[in-house]
């Protein structure tokens, strides 16, 4: 994992890449299918459809990095029981979500390395 400079569309610290795409692109494609704004995936707003795309990007993370929970937990700042218990959820509620936006990020342009 290294760090890259403030993504402009990032908090602190979602700027970081990790493989092909950057932390701020799967929360960006998880937002768009969503129809929720990138700032309510990364904060604590309690809003259904946020809450939803919040756990659709931490198990999409999990996936496509095979992230530890604690280590998804110091990206997002949250204790690794929260992210436990969101991509258990949505795991168990919408599992073709984290498809989704898997599939999206697949016809994406990756990022230079």
């Amino acid at each position: 994992m290294t760090r890259e400079a403030v993504c402009p569309h990032c908090l602190e610290p979602l700027n970081v890449t990790l493989g092909e795409w950057e932390i701020c692109e799967v929360i960006e494609t998880a937002a768009a299918l969503t129809k929720v704004r990138a700032e309510q995936i990364q904060g604590t707003t309690l809003i259904d459809r946020a809450v939803q795309a919040r756990h659709a990007t931490w198990a999409t993370m999990r996936r496509i990095y095979n992230l530890s929970y604690p280590e998804l937990g110091a990206i997002f700042d949250r204790h690794h029981t929260s992210i436990m218990h969101g991509v258990k959820r949505i795991n168990n509620t919408h599992p073709e979500l984290v498809d989704q936006i898997i599939d999206q990020l697949a016809t994406q342009e990756p990022i230079p390395t």
